[in-house]
């Protein structure tokens, strides 16, 4: 009998991942605001009285996905260094069958949770070529949305040109679609 036992746990042994996944948010950490330093890792999603962007925890390999709801925003870009206090929630997918997977796709992308900022100030820049490239982006979508007024216009340009496929509509989606040319909407790797 504990020939089969031992039998048993060496075969499950064999077929257990050599390294398990760690959740690397506590419980607690859902539970009460967090203050921590963060670096703003995408392009701002700006509107008014509302900001939207990905933030990692400083020294970490992790991201959240940020919204910040409030008339008294700072002006916030990518590899800006902010000390914010937020609320996180776990990720959750909208369940449409056939649909894009929010949530497979956060996951992918090492996005752990979802934050609401409540408060933030900058405390530094962060440096390097990625953020130097996240900049550019930053800086031609504002050309892009200063000189263009039509909102197809602005997201299939920004979706060309950028890789930012966010804003553009199911009507205009359907349109490439059906040319054959969907493809051409977001640049590889973005």
């Amino acid at each position: 009998m504990p020939f089969f036992i031992l039998l048993f746990l060496v075969g499950i042994l064999a077929f257990y991942p050599a390294k398990i996944e760690r959740n690397p948010i506590a419980i607690s950490d859902f539970l009460n605001p967090l203050t921590m330093k963060v670096e703003v890792v995408s392009l701002v999603k700006h509107q008014k009285c509302y900001e939207a962007f990905t933030v990692r925890p400083v020294d970490q390999d992790y991201y959240f996905q940020a919204s910040w709801f409030s008339c008294e925003l700072i002006e916030v870009h990518v590899g800006d260094i902010l000390e914010v206090n937020m609320k996180l929630k776990p990720l959750h997918a909208m369940n449409n069958p056939g649909g894009f997977d929010s949530k497979q796709w956060a996951k992918q992308n090492n996005i752990e949770a979802q934050a609401t900022i409540k408060w933030a100030r900058k405390i530094g820049d962060a440096k390097g070529v990625m953020v130097a490239i996240e900049r550019v982006r930053a800086h031609l979508d504002e050309i892009t949305r200063l000189h263009l007024h039509d909102p197809v216009t602005i997201a299939v340009i920004e979706s060309l040109t950028l890789g930012i496929s966010q804003n553009l509509s199911w009507e205009v989606l359907r349109v490439f679609n059906l040319s054959g040319t969907r493809h051409l909407l977001s640049i590889s790797g973005s």
